[in-house]
């Protein structure tokens, strides 16, 4: 049998293939994506830029300082952004990130940027990035019900490639 004739069977064969599966085949399951509406905050003070998904995060307004803002879920979601002039290093930044953290999970430290991972407790995990430029850090920290880490690994990936540092010269 030639192979032209193979594929022909073959492809003969796919719809009663398909068929048999049934309806709670993965091949006919319906996707479960949710729309998700990403809003963005700028800084003036700090000059940095992050989107968020609205949907799901509501702005709490920013600190009197201007450094930055607090947005919370109904899940529980806690997200924090802001900047800072102090402290020297991105080495003694991270510290204070990780100061009182239990369990640190994962942790990466690069010339300007760093990501620290936390298992908080039973029911929270932590994720924080950090930037780090010209004497200015520019930051946002995550904290989510592990209940919900897949959904929130998603948002992680999505905050994380959104998160633009600020430079303001003073």
């Amino acid at each position: 049998m030639s192979v032209s004739v193979r594929k022909i069977l073959l492809l003969g064969a796919l719809p009663f293939a398909l068929a048999s599966a049934g309806p709670t085949s993965a091949l006919c399951a319906p996707a479960r994506t949710q729309a998700i509406t990403w809003q963005t905050y700028t800084n003036e003070r700090f000059g940095y830029q992050i989107c968020y998904p609205a949907h799901l995060f509501t702005p709490q307004g920013e600190a009197g300082n201007g450094d930055g803002q607090h947005f919370l879920a109904k899940d529980g979601g806690d997200l924090l952004v802001y900047g800072s002039f102090a402290p020297e290093t991105l080495e003694e930044e991270i510290s204070y990130i990780a100061e009182g953290k239990r369990n640190i999970t994962y942790r990466t430290i690069h010339r300007d940027w760093a990501v620290l991972s936390d298992d908080i407790d039973e029911k929270s995990e932590f994720y924080a990035k950090v930037f780090w430029k010209k004497h200015q850090f520019s930051n946002f920290e995550l904290r989510y019900p592990k209940a919900e880490k897949a959904r929130y690994q998603q948002i992680i990936e999505h905050l994380a490639g959104c998160f633009y540092p600020g430079v303001v010269d003073y």
